[in-house]
């Protein structure tokens, strides 16, 4: 089940990255730590990648941003919010 659950999400946050022009929007489960955070799943660049953007995904929601300005339980507030993952820097 978690690998179903972990390809489903991959596939949520690949295509909210396309929408969103980033260009690496065909990743796979192995370019990423996932992990569960509440009811969702959080997800960061593996292999040590840096970044100063992370992913919450919860069904088909997604909500991207800066742990540096936002917090985690922040980020997850923004799930469904249409206005939240676009406001974050």
């Amino acid at each position: 089940m978690t690998d179903q659950r972990n390809d489903a999400a991959i596939a949520t946050l690949n295509g909210w990255l396309a929408e969103h022009g980033v260009p690496d929007a065909h990743t796979t489960p192995e370019d990423w730590e996932i992990s569960p955070f509440q009811d969702a799943l959080l997800i960061v660049p593996a292999n040590q990648r840096r970044t100063n953007r992370v992913y919450l995904v919860r069904g088909e929601m997604v909500s991207a941003f800066s742990p540096s300005t936002t917090t985690f339980d922040e980020g997850y507030a923004r799930l469904g919010n249409p206005e939240g993952p676009m406001a974050t820097a």
